[in-house]
């Protein structure tokens, strides 16, 4: 595990994945996918920001605030579902390619998790 762990983490450093603050582009993560080695890296932070989303929804939510999106309440938020609707999102986007894909996650789970 921990093998697999540093190999992850160098290939995050070794396909320039942004640091925290900066914004990674839709045509960036696209370009991503399609470069050897490069898929595993880019799912794993996108994954990432999708949990980061849903956590900050649920914080919101906790605190009185309205929550960023609202998936069903039996449904478990894995990373084949944040994936998928990534991905299937971005077949149908109209969002300029220069957009960060933070910014277009957001958009999308609202779209397919509305309040």
């Amino acid at each position: 595990m921990t093998k697999k762990l540093i190999s992850v983490l160098f290939a995050i450093v070794a396909w320039g994945l942004p640091p925290a603050g900066n914004a990674f582009s839709i045509d960036e993560y696209r370009n991503a996918l399609r470069r050897d080695g490069g898929k595993q890296a880019v799912e794993m932070y996108v994954i990432g920001v999708g949990q980061g989303i849903f956590w900050s929804s649920v914080y919101n939510k906790s605190v009185g605030q309205g929550p960023i999106f609202c998936p069903p309440s039996d449904l478990t938020l894995t990373g084949d579902i944040i994936l998928s609707v990534v991905n299937s999102g971005l077949k149908k986007t109209s969002m300029s390619g220069d957009k960060p894909i933070e910014l277009f996650m957001i958009a999308e789970f609202r779209r397919v998790f509305p309040c």
